[in-house]
């Protein structure tokens, strides 16, 4: 008897476990997660070179007065980051402007809500580049500023750019008035006043013949960084111009400081080093309005092959002196 009703159970547990296992294809599992365009897109903007300008420049020439716009054009590398989504799935990316101006003692904000359009991107890529001028930004917004603009840009204008991604479903970021990433949601630049005169500023060297113990000893490295900026500032005493490398990142261990000095009348200019053994010297290699070219030597040349030739290059629209002479020191 005990083992017909062990039986009998057995017999009516089939059913039930082939219907459970039955009903187990039938529950509807839950469909994986797909984010939105909205929350995965985003765009990322970079100058197109690591010493490229990121605000308008405008120069005031100390020596004559003028002052005149030096940068009027910014130029960005432009990334584009999608997620799981390709490029081929965007249609396009409209890009606004919004600016805001000081007036009086008044900050306002400019665009109101949308903004001004200031370019399209049909069918972009992942990286793309554009460039923002001075003018186009006069114009968009020459209704709004106020007069004290006279129909450019100052040098306190801040402006802002935003951004609508559209994707070929329909879909649409825009960080208008949608941010998913705080940090990543406009991109934001401006203009600056310099005060310039032919050897007042900040130049770009560059190192175009490199002796092989500079490569290996250069404080900056510059067989591996042949770029970078030399600061000329002025000293107090007329004619004389402070150099916060006279080496241009050549130099042993550590920079070259000193001064120059500029004979007008004669044209000549000298180098003076302050430090306590370096004496950095300039020899002339060739000259053009833009581009003062020199071969460098200082103390240690004597002893090891350290030396080389670099370029200083101006983009204050300023010219470097005609038939200059640099005379030994």
């Amino acid at each position: 008897m005990k083992k017909f009703i062990i039986l009998l159970i057995a017999i009516v547990s089939i059913p039930f476990f082939q219907s459970c296992d039955e009903d187990k294809d039938d529950i509807a599992q839950p469909k994986s997660y797909n984010a939105s365009l909205a929350e995965v897109a985003s765009l990322q903007f970079a100058p197109i070179t690591d010493d490229a300008p990121t605000a308008f420049q405008y120069n005031y020439d100390l020596q004559t007065g003028n002052a005149f716009w030096a940068i009027t054009d910014l130029e960005y590398n432009v990334n584009l980051s999608l997620g799981e989504y390709e490029a081929s799935d965007i249609s396009k990316i409209d890009l606004y402007v919004f600016a805001e101006e000081i007036d009086g003692e008044t900050y306002k904000y400019l665009g109101g809500d949308q903004g001004k359009l200031l370019k399209t991107i049909n069918a972009p890529s992942d990286e793309f580049q554009i460039t923002v001028s001075k003018d186009e930004l006069a114009t968009l917004y020459a209704n709004e500023f106020s007069p004290e603009h006279n129909g450019d840009i100052l040098t306190d204008d801040v402006f802002e750019i935003k951004w609508v991604i559209t994707g070929k479903d329909g879909s649409t970021l825009d960080t208008r008035k949608d941010c998913y990433d705080d940090f990543n949601c406009s991109y934001g630049f401006g203009a600056k006043t310099v005060y310039v005169d032919t050897w007042v500023g900040e130049f770009q060297y560059n190192w175009i013949d490199i002796g092989p113990d500079t490569v290996v000893y250069s404080w900056a490295k510059v067989g591996a960084n042949p770029k970078g900026i030399v600061v000329f500032s002025e000293s107090g005493t007329e004619g004389q111009y402070n150099l916060d490398d006279l080496s241009c990142g050549g130099a042993y261990k550590e920079p070259d400081p000193g001064y120059i000095t500029y004979n007008a009348d004669a044209n000549e200019l000298s180098l003076t080093s302050t430090h306590a053994r370096y004496n950095s010297k300039w020899e002339l290699v060739s000259l053009t309005p833009t581009v003062l070219t020199v071969k460098w030597t200082y103390y240690y040349t004597q002893f090891y092959p350290e030396y080389g030739t670099f370029e200083i290059i101006r983009n204050d629209g300023l010219s470097w002196p005609e038939n200059l002479t640099i005379v030994s020191n």
